[in-house]
């Protein structure tokens, strides 16, 4: 985690959050 730029970290976790949902429920 990058305590100096959270907001960086929350959006590398935002875009694994992302592809990790998208592959799950891809068809």
């Amino acid at each position: 985690m990058d305590v100096t730029n959270p907001v960086k970290d929350n959006i590398l976790n935002w875009r694994r959050y992302n592809m990790n949902t998208r592959k799950k429920y891809s068809k």
